[in-house]
C-alpha cells in the first residue's frame, strides 16, 4: 500500500517511507477489529488524505475530487438510510479488478512481453555496440532528441480533462439526486441517481487506484 501511495503521488523515491508506513500500518491496525460491512468509508479517507498531509506528499487533484465525491456520498446515503454500508457496495468491484489485475492470462502476457523484449535486447545489443564504437572512432557521436512521440507530453493533459470531467458529471449527479431526494424522499428516479452515481464513483475509484501500478 506505502509503495502505491507513493507511486500515486508521482514519486519513485521517499527519504521517510519507513515513517509513512508506519502511519498507514496504524490506521489499518485501528480499523481492523471493525467488521467490514460497518466501516466508515468516509472517515478512512479522510484519515487517508491526512496521512498525505502530514507527510508532505501530494495526490493527483483528480483523485483527491473523487475521494471527496465517494465522502459526500456516503454521507447523503447515510442520512437516508441509516444502515447504508458503501464499503459492502465498493467490494464487488474491488474484488473483480483484483481478480483482472492479477489473472493468470495477464500475467503470463506480461511475462511473455518482459522475456521478448530481453530477448530483442540480447539479439541488438552486439550490434548497437559496434555502431556506437565506430561513431566514436570516426568522431561523429551525436545525440538525437526526437519529439515525434507526442503522447508522451500530452497524454498525461489528456488524462488529467478527462478525470476533472468525471468528478463534475458525478458531482452534478450527486447534487442532483440529493436535491429529487430532498423535495421527494419517495422519488423512485433520485434514488436511482443516486445508486447510479455510488456505483460509477467506486468503480472510478478503484479504476485509477489499480491503473497505478503496485
Amino acid at each position: 500500500i506505502t509503495e502505491s501511495l507513493i507511486l500515486l503521488c508521482g514519486k519513485k523515491y521517499y527519504p521517510e517511507m519507513d515513517d509513512l508506513q508506519f502511519s498507514i500500518q496504524d490506521m489499518l491496525n485501528k480499523y481492523e477489529p471493525i467488521p467490514y460491512e460497518k466501516l466508515d468509508f468516509s472517515l478512512i479517507l479522510n484519515e487517508c488524505v491526512q496521512i498525505v498531509i502530514r507527510h508532505e506528499l501530494r495526490i493527483p487533484s483528480s483523485i483527491y475530487l473523487l475521494l471527496k465525491t465517494l465522502a459526500s456520498i456516503e454521507k447523503f446515503g447515510s442520512r437516508l438510510d441509516p444502515n447504508i454500508s458503501l464499503s459492502t457496495i465498493i467490494k464487488p468491484y474491488a474484488e473483480d479488478l483484483v481478480k483482472q489485475k492479477y489473472s493468470i492470462k495477464r500475467i503470463a502476457g506480461e511475462l511473455f512481453d518482459t522475456i521478448q523484449s530481453y530477448g530483442k535486447l540480447i539479439r541488438e545489443f552486439p550490434e548497437e555496440i559496434n555502431e556506437i564504437l565506430y561513431r566514436i572512432k570516426e568522431g561523429k557521436l551525436i545525440h538525437e532528441i526526437n519529439l515525434k512521440d507526442k503522447s508522451a507530453l500530452f497524454g498525461p493533459a489528456k488524462d488529467f480533462s478527462q478525470r476533472i470531467s468525471l468528478v463534475m458529471i458525478l458531482g452534478f449527479m450527486i447534487v442532483c439526486a440529493t436535491i429529487l431526494i430532498v423535495f421527494d424522499p419517495e422519488s423512485m428516479f433520485g434514488r436511482f441517481l443516486f445508486g447510479v452515481s455510488v456505483v460509477f464513483s467506486s468503480w472510478a475509484l478503484f479504476r485509477l487506484l489499480f491503473k497505478t501500478k503496485l
